[in-house]
């Protein structure tokens, strides 16, 4: 029997995916782009999860269901509306980057889990609206101007905020205690 790809193959597809359908669309619709684009047989689709998994019925839309979770934890798509998907400005900079950038966020963020880490949160931006990750560094941002704030979110990857507000802030005491 012929194997399923795996979640992470899924990633850049769906997100291709989503792209095709103008950048916003309902799961369901990007569930039949990714099985058009990654031309999965009706022999792929017709595995089945076993009778005793908690999950019932074929397993590539449970595929497609965790790329969109994994998609959603790198700040590629958002879902504000149940269902419903959008492309972001950081997932149209991994589709023009391609899938090695996408593979290194979804990385990144599935070794910080296994780390303890907390998972980050999304949200917009303080001044430009722009999908942002919110994550537990909050506490160190009033250390940290507005305008340095967006700076660094402009600047680095999402998954590098956290370590350079801390260091930011960690600098600003400083400078303040002296």
């Amino acid at each position: 029997m012929t194997k399923l790809p795996t979640q992470s193959k899924c990633l850049y597809p769906t997100l291709q995916a989503l792209q095709g359908l103008g950048g916003n669309a309902k799961k369901s619709n990007v569930l039949g782009a990714v099985i058009d684009l990654m031309k999965i047989s009706d022999e792929q689709m017709s595995i089945l999860w076993p009778s005793t998994a908690q999950r019932q019925g074929p397993k590539f839309p449970t595929r497609i269901d965790f790329a969109l979770t994994s998609l959603k934890k790198v700040n590629a798509v958002e879902n504000k509306k149940d269902g419903f998907y959008t492309l972001t400005d950081r997932g149209e900079r991994f589709l023009r980057e391609g899938p090695d950038s996408l593979l290194q966020a979804d990385k990144t963020v599935r070794e910080n889990r296994a780390k303890g880490l907390p998972e980050p949160s999304y949200e917009k931006s303080w001044s430009s609206g722009a999908s942002t990750t919110k994550t537990p560094s909050d506490k160190y941002l009033p250390m940290v101007t507005k305008e340095i704030a967006d700076h660094i979110m402009k600047m680095i990857p999402a998954e590098s905020w956290d370590r350079t507000l801390v260091v930011v802030a960690s600098l600003l005491s400083e400078a303040h205690s002296d």
